[in-house]
Formats: structure tokens, sequence, C-alpha cells
């Protein structure tokens, strides 16, 4: 005899919905935020902290946002936060590069693999398979490796060598093609556009920049490396498509 629980698929569909904040877990939640909120506010005034510290503390607003985020829109809405914030970080950074921007930029992608972690088991069974969380951590991701290479590597450590700017290529590249191979084996379609999206980013990276940037044996090596790269990851997917 079957007898009907509260997590049965069924009896959850005739049950209403509870909003995130009527719960003790949503208020507890919803008060957090607001003295994380309040702590940025002060902060901000008492410390006089510059405004190279707003990508910071927009990553940390989207970090508590994503941790109390108990509806899917909450999700898709951090999601969303998350390529915007980058983008106007990677701008800032190339525009007037500072530690402080960088940091946030290599917090903000951290902040999107969290995001994915934590949420990536609920949304996998939606409609899309949890497309936005992939993507949008890929795109946090993106934004804070370009900003610790740009800051740490580019203005820094190996500012008089020009072929610093094989590095990330190769990193993107390898990392996205991993990403696709996961996917794939996985069955995890949303992984794979992740992973394309990112070894995009990696090609184009490698044709238009690098490019016209290196000389000589630098620019004739990073071609080739990343062609056989590419060539390599073609021939994995192909026998696990055959597998």
């Amino acid at each position: 005899m079957h007898v009907p629980n509260a997590h049965d698929p069924a009896i959850e569909q005739l049950t209403p919905k509870r909003g995130p904040f009527e719960t003790q877990s949503g208020l507890l939640a919803l008060a957090g935020a607001a003295l994380v909120g309040l702590a940025i506010f002060f902060g901000w005034n008492d410390l006089a902290l510059s405004t190279e510290y707003l990508v910071g503390f927009a990553g940390v607003i989207l970090l508590v946002c994503s941790v109390v985020a108990r509806d899917r829109a909450w999700r898709v809405a951090v999601s969303m936060g998350l390529p915007i914030v980058g983008a106007v970080g990677v701008a800032w950074q190339a525009y007037a590069p500072t530690v402080p921007i960088a940091i946030g930029l290599l917090g903000l992608g951290g902040i999107g693999v969290i995001h994915v972690v934590m949420h990536w088991r609920s949304e996998r069974t939606q409609e899309g398979q949890g497309r936005h969380l992939w993507l949008s951590g890929a795109l946090a991701v993106l934004a804070g490796s370009w900003a610790a290479y740009y800051q740490f590597l580019s203005l820094d450590i190996a500012a008089g060598s020009t072929g610093r700017r094989m590095v990330l290529t190769i990193v993107w590249l390898i990392g996205g093609l991993v990403a696709m191979a996961l996917g794939k084996r996985r069955g995890e379609r949303a992984i794979g556009e992740a992973g394309m999206l990112v070894a995009a980013f990696a090609v184009g990276k490698a044709m238009f920049y690098d490019t016209s940037h290196l000389v000589g044996i630098q620019r004739t090596m990073l071609c080739a490396v990343a062609g056989l790269v590419l060539f390599a990851g073609a021939a994995l997917m192909r026998s696990s498509e055959r597998t």
C-alpha cells in the first residue's frame, strides 16, 4: 500500500508553493542580506573606499542572492547579473586597470562556480537543463581569468614578454574542450555548451588578437599548438560518439 508523503511529486503539485520569505529560513536569509547590505554601505562610507571596490561589492550581493535563491526566478536573475557585472568590470579594468577591480572580477568567477554548484541539481530538471547556470558561470570565469591575467601577468610578472599572450588562450582552449568532453560523456548538453562558449572565446582571441600582437616564432607556435589541441579535442569527441 502506497503511503503518500510530503515529497511525493503528486502531493507537491497540489501543495501551494510558498514564497521565498514566507518561511523561517527565508526570513533569516532576508535579515542576513539586509545586514550584509548595511555592512557594505557603512564600510563604503566609514572606510572611504573608492569606486574600484564596486565590482567586488556587486559580487558579494550576487553571492547573497544566490544563497537565498529558492525560486527559479531568483536563480535566473543571478545568472543574468553575473555576466553584466563581469562585462562592466572587464571594460573598467581595460580602461583603468587596478588591483581591486581585478580581485573583484576574480572573485566573481569564483561566485559563478559556486552558483552553478549550488543550483545545478535543481535546475537540471527544469526546461533548458540549467543552461543559464553554466553559461553565466562560464562568462564569469572568463572575466575573472582575464582580469587575473591582465593585472598580475600582463602588467606585472611578465610585462616585458610578448609570449604571455599565449598563456590565457591555451588555458581557455583546454578548459573549454575539457568541459565539452565532460558534457558529452555525461550527456549534459548545458555543460558542453558552456565549454563551447569558452573554446569560442579562445579561438577568437587566437585569430583576431594574438595573431596581430605576436610575431615570428611565437605567432607560429600559438597557431600550431591551438590547432593541434583542437584536432585532439575533435578526435576525442569523435571517438566518444562512435562508442
